[in-house]
């Protein structure tokens, strides 16, 4: 196996490479994982484990320190993954998503030693309220919060493809002035090129630094963008009295799209800006009451341009 691997990577990549080496090095090695931000150490331990297990955590950590032979070596098995990945400064929930079915087992098991040591009656309301939490926090989550994110690309691709410029073989502009990965893009939109333009902030990882500390140095497009939107704007976008829409000679040079797409926390900002180039808002979607990115809260907004408002 080792060999085809590196068969293929040589295919691919047109050279032997090593995936996996390349990750320690970009990770660890040189430490840029924290271009994306960096977690305590304990992580994983205090944050991602309770949010993963969210109820199911007392049966976990009660299960977790039973004496059973037969899980010595799974329990052996998640604290190694943990701890080396507590090493990466970069860390994230789904980072141990692998993790979910040993996880699980451990709930298991204190599940089971739990029930054994309560009355039939205390058993049977401790199950009903698992069951009618998990299936409030699966439909909230699933169905509610963060919605429009996904919404959105079912929404502008219907628009897209009931457009006259789609039927008049044009291509229809749709740009995100939003963090990088909030919709899932053409996974959802499966649209061709020549259909649709879509285009979004970046936040290409710096691959060309040898080491963290040049890190304080570097900006993606997203991050020049929202330390300074306007000052963005004014640098990267047609002028607000320029006709021909031509983009300008930058970097991340961008024109105005037909359908713009922003979040609730710049609409103060972007109101008059969007206004005085003809753009009005086209729909309105419920995205979180919460959320951990401040650039994220709330409705997710399409704006037209050329709509009559």
């Amino acid at each position: 196996m080792v060999t085809f691997d590196a068969i293929v990577n040589r295919w691919y990549y047109g050279g032997w490479k090593s995936p996996l080496l390349n990750f320690f090095q970009f990770n660890v090695g040189k430490g840029l994982s924290s271009f994306y931000g960096i977690s305590r150490p304990d992580f994983y331990f205090f944050q991602a484990i309770p949010v993963l297990l969210l109820n199911f955590l007392p049966a976990f950590l009660y299960g977790l320190f039973i004496n059973d032979s037969n899980m010595a070596a799974l329990k052996l098995l998640a604290l190694v993954y943990i701890v080396a990945f507590s090493f990466i400064q970069h860390k994230e929930f789904r980072f141990i998503y692998p993790l979910m079915p040993v996880f699980l087992m451990i709930t298991s098991l204190g599940i089971d030693r739990l029930l054994q040591r309560l009355s039939v009656r205390v058993s049977k309301a401790v199950v009903l309220c698992t069951i009618f939490f998990s299936v409030l926090v699966s439909v909230d989550f699933s169905l509610w919060h963060e919605s429009g994110e996904i919404a959105i690309t079912g929404i502008l691709r219907e628009k897209i493809l009931k457009s006259q410029q789609y039927k008049q073989g044009k291509i229809t502009d749709v740009g995100f002035l939003t963090p990088c990965h909030s919709t899932p893009y053409q996974s959802y939109f499966h649209l061709e090129p020549s259909v649709a333009n879509i285009w979004w902030l970046t936040c290409e990882p710096p691959l060309q630094l040898d080491s963290s500390d040049k890190l304080k140095y570097y900006k993606d497009e997203s991050d020049l963008f929202y330390d300074n939107p306007k000052g963005f704007l004014n640098e990267n976008f047609p002028d607000i009295n320029d006709s021909s829409n031509t983009a300008p000679d930058t970097k991340y040079s961008h024109s105005w799209p037909e359908y713009l797409i922003i979040y609730h926390q710049l609409e103060p900002l972007m109101h008059k800006i969007l206004e005085g180039l003809n753009y009005s808002e086209d729909e309105r979607l419920f995205n979180s009451k919460f959320h951990w990115d401040y650039r994220r809260t709330g409705d997710i907004i399409i704006y037209h341009k050329g709509k009559e408002a």
